[in-house]
């Protein structure tokens, strides 16, 4: 997903986003963007703050800058009349500047046609858990913080023990695992033993159902809750002993 995205950006085209909750579609833009235009200023408007006077006026002066990139975020929480004028904006827009955008759905809620409309390139980003190329990248970029320190990486060992994560939380649960890990950190790199917990719990062994994925973290919430006693966990879930420990094999939890 990096590389289709990093493909649409080095031509300056317009981009919108879109995905469930944290997978990770703002640093998907942001490592596209230092990737390929990496003397831009990027200039980051929440639409959360969209209610914020000027908000729609400093993002259209932001946009007129050659050497400029304008990243809106949460489109999906603007109002019907907001959205409106901000795709009016656009459609209007002479600017400069290159324009990217996300919009979170969940459930019913996508992105509307007055909005796609405005941009000749939408994409779809799946959880983090089936984008396993992706996992390295945004872990290297999340480990050298806000300033970019070339100084800092993760070793070999550490990546591959990453990658074999089932990040069932996406990009946020990658993110506070690679910061705690930069914490646990003696020097600038990061290595296997610097990892928190989670990150030795085994990937599913199959490609799970929304419904199975459910399942599986309500088990792994109820044995965190019980201090891992399997007993006390399956009475919680009002289920068998047995059948809790099928369920952990079938999930790839042990048993």
């Amino acid at each position: 997903m990096l590389q289709r995205t990093s493909s649409i950006v080095s031509l300056g085209h317009r981009l919108l986003l879109t995905g469930p909750p944290g997978v990770g579609k703002r640093k998907l833009a942001l490592s596209a963007c230092a990737l390929h235009h990496p003397d831009k200023n990027v200039h980051e408007y929440d639409a959360a703050d969209a209610g914020e006077p000027g908000w729609l006026e400093d993002l259209c002066s932001a946009s007129k800058d050659d050497d400029s990139v304008v990243l809106v975020t949460h489109l999906d929480l603007l109002d019907t009349v907001t959205l409106h004028r901000f795709c009016r904006w656009v459609d209007q827009s002479s600017g400069a500047g290159l324009l990217l955008a996300t919009f979170t759905v969940d459930g019913d809620r996508r992105p509307p046609a007055v909005l796609t409309g405005q941009f000749p390139h939408l994409l779809e980003l799946p959880p983090l858990a089936d984008r396993v190329e992706d996992i390295a990248p945004i872990a290297e970029k999340i480990a050298r913080g806000d300033k970019g320190d070339a100084a800092v990486r993760i070793d070999a060992a550490a990546m591959r023990r990453l990658t074999g994560v089932d990040w069932r939380a996406n990009v946020r649960q990658l993110e506070q695992a690679v910061r705690a890990a930069r914490s646990a950190c003696p020097g600038s790199v990061v290595r296997v033993e610097d990892l928190p917990e989670l990150c030795f719990l085994p990937r599913s062994k199959t490609n799970l159902t929304r419904l199975q994925r459910h399942e599986r973290d309500m088990i792994i919430a109820t044995l965190a809750a019980e201090g891992g006693n399997k007993k006390a966990a399956a009475a919680s879930l009002g289920i068998s002993r047995s059948t809790l420990y099928r369920k952990l094999v079938a999930f790839g939890l042990g048993g």
